[in-house]
């Protein structure tokens, strides 16, 4: 968990009345939706691997999409991410979907950025993907991707996952 001073709060309205008066609070990340892998806790309790991959699917375009919550080009969720690929996909989506992110760490930023409002799951495959020169199962979900303003972002997709012991991974997104 990270402090996000009172960027979050500024974004939601969120006060505090003090001895001074009101003032907004600061927040940790993540303040507004369950962390991922709490998420995942729950699901694993009512487990159904189909509402499960949709739900990771659609945590992920949602997170990786809605760049008017990112504080940065740093802030990146990689919890969905195949632990042996995080670095690469890190890199990857600094230097790409959020190269010229402004920093918004004083709250400040004036960008017109995109929010994901809905993310409807079209289709889920079973394929293989080549994993470490080896072909395991995997899951294509193929999205739609709704935007509360069109600003040109992608409108559909396909995340390919591969299960490693009970969990669902993200190796790929196109």
């Amino acid at each position: 968990c990270s402090n996000l001073t009172d960027a979050q709060a500024r974004r939601l309205g969120i006060r505090a009345r003090g001895s001074d008066g009101n003032y907004l609070v600061h927040t940790l990340n993540n303040t507004v939706l369950a962390t991922p892998r709490a998420l995942i806790a729950f699901l694993e309790n009512n487990y159904n691997e189909e509402e499960y991959i949709k739900s990771i699917s659609k945590l992920y375009i949602i997170d990786l999409y809605s760049l008017k919550n990112k504080l940065n080009k740093y802030d990146i969720n990689v919890d969905f991410i195949y632990p042996d690929i995080v670095s690469n996909y890190r890199l990857n989506i600094e230097n790409t979907l959020y190269k010229y992110l402004e920093n918004n760490s004083d709250g400040n930023r004036n960008q017109e950025l995109p929010v994901v409002s809905n993310v409807i799951i079209d289709e889920i495959l079973d394929e293989k993907y080549s994993l470490n020169k080896e072909n395991v199962p995997c899951k294509k979900v193929k999205v739609t991707i709704e935007y509360e303003n069109d600003l040109g972002y992608d409108k559909s997709g396909t995340i390919t996952l591969v299960k490693q012991d009970k969990y669902y991974y993200i190796v790929e997104y196109n």
